[in-house]
């Protein structure tokens, strides 16, 4: 069986990537057509562009933040092997947007639809929240898979996640549930159901939590790469995710306001709100908590 080193973009996963051998490494890019996230470094863009030369990378780029590009290039090199990234055929916009594909038009695209839980039944527009999370399922889970099914050796991967021991809830929510996917293995090619997709239930992955095993801490990770010199973002994963607290939105939005009106717009447009309240109303400063939460207490719940 294959190990594979899920790398999140942040700080336990790159941790755990270093000190726990796998045979490969896979980066799940959430990829947008916003323009404040297009990266002005070149070097930078070159680099994502020789990850996934298939997107503009003049005309989009990553919900995630430079920084977090910018360590991911460096991790590859400390590793001295490739990390494979992968990103769905479509971007946050067009998912939100319920772009729908015809068929066998495109088949990588398709494959962003491979289950029914992909997309609900639904409006045009439509946004992703923590009840209905298929931006994780289209965007992440499923490019992840099809990188591991279309490429594996046909046995289930042994996946290394970096839940670390601090979060050992996290750990035991986990169920088997998480680790199977429904796929469309065939299409029917006549008779009453013809040319659609008969979709199976696959258990893709066997999850390994190394850090949580091995009694990593937060602090241990922070001191770690304290030691290093690597400066990190202090939330990670996508930007302004309804995940994320709202003291940490708005520390994000202090450093990257261009980024926050792509959420607002979105809001806006669908007439809905990622989060239980708009992030408008959220970076207001009558909204600010009198007690406010460490920033770096608190990890992003998207792949649990």
């Amino acid at each position: 069986m294959l190990t594979i080193s899920s790398i999140s973009g942040g700080k336990s996963s790159a941790y755990m990537a270093l000190h726990y051998p796998a045979d490969r490494h896979i980066f799940a890019a959430v990829l947008t057509s916003d323009p404040a996230c297009i990266i002005q470094d070149a070097d930078l863009r070159a680099y994502c562009q020789s990850k996934l030369p298939q997107f503009d990378w003049e005309c989009g780029g990553c919900r995630e933040v430079d920084q977090t590009l910018l360590n991911l290039q460096r991790l590859e090199q400390e590793l001295g092997q490739s990390i494979d990234w992968v990103a769905a055929a479509l971007t946050f916009d067009e998912l939100i947007n319920g772009v729908r594909v015809n068929g066998v038009q495109d088949a990588a695209r398709a494959r962003c639809y491979a289950a029914r839980a992909v997309l609900p039944n639904r409006r045009q527009d439509f946004l992703p929240n923590r009840r209905q999370r298929f931006c994780t399922r289209a965007l992440k889970l499923y490019p992840i898979f099809w990188a591991c099914y279309l490429h594996g050796d046909g046995d289930p991967a042994i996946m290394q996640i970096g839940f670390r021991h601090d979060e050992q809830a996290r750990v035991n929510r986990w169920s088997c549930k998480n680790d199977q996917l429904e796929v469309p293995l065939r299409c029917d090619l006549a008779g009453q159901f013809a040319g659609k997709h008969r979709h199976s239930l696959i258990e893709w992955r066997v999850p390994d939590f190394p850090l949580a095993r091995d009694g990593v801490t937060g602090a241990d990770v922070a001191r770690y790469w304290q030691r290093r010199g690597w400066e990190w973002p202090l939330v990670s994963n996508c930007d302004f995710c309804f995940f994320h607290r709202p003291a940490q939105q708005r520390h994000q939005a202090e450093r990257y306001p261009e980024r926050a009106q792509w959420w607002i717009r979105k809001e806006q447009q669908v007439g809905a709100t990622f989060g239980d309240k708009a992030l408008a109303d959220i970076l207001s400063p009558d909204q600010l908590d009198l007690f406010e939460p460490d920033l770096g207490q608190f990890a992003c719940a998207c792949t649990d």
